[in-house]
């Protein structure tokens, strides 16, 4: 079959041209003579003519996996090239074959690597990936197209496209997965024309994902021959609860009370989002302000398995409209402040020396009586 060059591009036999491009660029930008550095010895030495003579063998390697890697992309990239390589070699490609048609003219390669290299990336310069990460200018980074193969040059990248993804505090609690279905523009073969396809992408949320959270898809939106598909982004929003409403890890529950239960105390049922049940009892009396806390019984902390936030019970607590004599009679009498209040004069805590010792005595006990005393 002769060169395999699919293994010299490190990609499988059903690589999209995706993948192709990418492993092209990749490879290109590695194995560029001008990136390979072959340094001089300031002093002369057995060790560093060594050292240089390695350097210039791993030059000159690299020289021929950038030709390599040339070739093998402009067979791959291109669809009638890379079917006739995948069915009859190397040798059927180069050197042509009959078909109901005719016969199809050998292939062989124009042998100048900087021209597939400039043609892919819009620009000779050997070091393109450092300008893209330095943000230059769209216009400097378009691309050319000149070689009809859409090569997908040195390209601008669009701005990122922000969706919204409503959640239920329950899938929150529990963690889901969710299937979104989205419609991107799709280059087609000639690489200038788009098609419009349906894709669905597939988003994995962890017990206790923070609202906010960004779910990134990279290149995942409208493709076009001069720009870089955006990114698609997914950003996390809770839905509104009719009972409970999320305070970072905490659940907070808002009971609603009236005011003999506000003093006599309540029990409360509980059904949690993951839909177990349990009861809270209240015993002390529910001031403004009270807080009634269940530990670990919040929301999970996200990407610390085991570990739970709290549930928070606050009251709003219903007074009465109004109130008959008999009932503000029997509330008068069980809470009358007269009755209840201990004059201030009088504390119930201070203790009292017996008024017949000195303040400051100690009472001792007497000493025990002599046997002997009688005789």
């Amino acid at each position: 079959m002769g060169l395999d060059f699919y293994r010299v591009l490190f990609i499988p036999r059903d690589a999209t041209d995706k993948e192709i491009k990418q492993a092209y660029k990749k490879m290109a930008l590695l194995h560029h003579p001008q990136r390979v550095k072959v340094e001089r010895p300031i002093t002369p030495s057995v060790r560093a003519k060594e050292q240089r003579l390695r350097q210039e063998q791993q030059a000159l390697e690299s020289l021929q996996i950038f030709h390599l890697v040339s070739e093998a992309y402009e067979v791959l990239i291109d669809p009638i090239k890379r079917a006739i390589y995948d069915n009859f070699g190397e040798s059927g490609l180069k050197e042509g074959l009959p078909s109901a048609n005719g016969f199809i003219e050998p292939y062989a390669y124009h042998g100048d690597p900087y021209k597939t290299f400039k043609e892919f990336f819009g620009t000779a310069s050997p070091f393109v990936d450092l300008i893209e990460a330095a943000c230059m200018p769209a216009d400097v980074h378009a691309a050319s197209d000149s070689s009809g193969g859409g090569g997908g040059g040195f390209r601008a990248k669009q701005a990122a496209v922000f969706r919204d993804l409503w959640l239920t505090l329950e899938e929150i609690y529990t963690g889901c997965i969710k299937k979104v279905m989205i419609c991107k523009k799709i280059l087609t073969e000639d690489g200038q024309s788009t098609e419009v396809r349906e894709k669905v992408l597939t988003i994995t949320l962890e017990p206790g994902t923070p609202a906010g959270a960004e779910f990134v898809f990279p290149d995942e939106g409208d493709q076009g021959p001069n720009i870089q598909p955006a990114d698609i982004v997914f950003v996390i929003r809770e839905q509104r609860h009719e009972v409970y409403e999320r305070d970072g890890n905490n659940i907070i529950y808002k009971a609603c009370v009236n005011l003999c239960e506000t003093l006599c105390g309540i029990t409360l049922p509980i059904v949690t989002l993951d839909k177990r049940s349990f009861n809270v009892s209240v015993v002390h009396i529910i001031r403004p302000g009270y807080e009634k806390v269940v530990k670990g019984e919040g929301f999970p902390v996200f990407g610390e398995v085991g570990n739970k936030g709290d549930l928070i019970i606050q009251f709003e607590v219903k007074y009465p409209h109004t109130l008959t004599q008999a009932q503000k009679k029997v509330v008068k009498a069980a809470l009358d402040c007269s009755i209840q209040t201990i004059p201030s004069s009088v504390s119930c805590y201070k203790k009292r020396l017996p008024e017949t010792y000195p303040a400051k005595s100690i009472l001792c006990p007497p000493p025990p009586a002599d046997p002997c005393a009688n005789n």
